[in-house]
């Protein structure tokens, strides 16, 4: 039998010069709910999103909602990114008369380019494919998800195609970030050649208007904001690496060469990885009341890509904060506005 919900629409603004985070993101929200005591939220539609409260199947609103939380956190930090790309493939447009290679916008899986990332209906397009091919060719589909480094099975001890087919559409909006990423290295590569060659056309014509030459801020930028940071802009880890090291931390704990995703979810607040540190910001445990560990710990995984784009994303921010100074040399600019996101507060009665 469907659940019929309370709905109550609100409104929530986030400022994209703000640092984000999925905790910050879950307050403000929840700030936004109705203040009935007797209204218990359980739900959230958010049309942007296509999000839509659950009112049968698997419902737990602990997860459902941390679920929609991250799609929001995901929505934002692809504003930031849009804006950081389209700044730089101006840049990159403006020094190409130097002889700059032409730049491959392909991402090398599903037919998407870099522009098809800031399409906002990219959601409904990865989850219509992942549900034809989990219904009509799961070879196809697992072969996607090992190029992108996504475990399948989802869950260890769980079968429920409806909780596999969002974690995997989750999954892959997560992992093609990491093929972005490594764009962003390609076209950083290529704009530093034109900067070099822009230098020396100034030089050799003895410029008296060229302001200063660019390179050396542009080499600055990178060793402040990146620098140590470049492996991780290149080849960022895979959901399935991560998980590796997750078991192999658990596994030097435990002295046990098989764990559970109970126990690997017991000691996850101690885990770190390489640089980064804890690859994380929700408070642990993630859910309280969880029964389905395996769930759980896929959950983790997938918002830990998020995590770490977003962390990415931040350093690419430092990067063009520290280079505002060459981008003021050819017209260019960038601001961080505010975004509001409509959404619907699904709650229950419970008097």
């Amino acid at each position: 039998m469907a659940i019929e919900h309370v709905q109550i629409p609100i409104k929530v603004n986030f400022k994209l010069t703000d640092g984000l985070s999925t905790e910050k993101i879950a307050a403000a929200i929840a700030e936004a709910y109705p203040r009935d005591p007797n209204l218990k939220v359980v739900g959230l539609t958010i049309p942007l999103l296509s999000i839509v409260c659950k009112n049968e199947g698997i419902i737990d609103p602990i997860s459902d909602i941390k679920n929609a939380v991250s799609r929001v956190y995901d929505h934002l930090q692809k504003g930031i990114v849009q804006l950081i790309w389209d700044l730089l493939y101006k840049l990159y447009s403006v020094l190409k008369k130097f002889g700059l290679a032409v730049l491959d916008l392909s991402l090398g899986i599903l037919n998407l380019k870099v522009s098809d990332l800031f399409n906002p209906d990219l959601y409904s397009t990865i989850e219509k494919t992942v549900k034809d091919l989990y219904a009509k060719s799961k070879a196809t589909l697992d072969q996607i998800l090992n190029f992108l480094g996504i475990p399948s099975p989802a869950f260890a001890d769980v079968r429920s195609p409806e909780k596999e087919i969002e974690h995997f559409v989750k999954s892959i909006l997560a992992c093609l970030w990491g093929l972005f990423w490594k764009k962003v290295d390609e076209i950083r590569n290529l704009i530093k050649l034109g900067l070099r060659l822009w230098d020396l056309a100034n030089a050799l014509a003895k410029n008296p208007t060229a302001p200063f030459p660019t390179e050396p801020i542009w080499d600055a930028a990178i060793d402040s904001a990146i620098g140590k940071f470049l492996d991780l802009l290149r080849t960022p880890p895979t959901m399935k690496q991560i998980l590796d090291a997750l078991k192999r931390f658990a596994q030097s704990i435990y002295h046990r060469a098989e764990v559970t995703a109970a126990e690997i979810l017991a000691v996850l607040h101690r885990f770190t990885l390489p640089i980064i540190g804890f690859p994380l910001d929700w408070k642990l445990p993630l859910n309280p009341s969880v029964r389905l560990n395996s769930i759980d710990l896929a959950q983790v995984l997938a918002d830990m890509k998020i995590w770490i784009n977003n962390f990415t994303t931040n350093l690419i921010k430092k990067f063009i904060n520290a280079i505002l100074k060459i981008l003021s040399i050819f017209g260019l600019s960038i601001s961080f506005p505010t975004i509001s996101i409509p959404l619907t507060a699904c709650a229950i009665r419970i008097n």
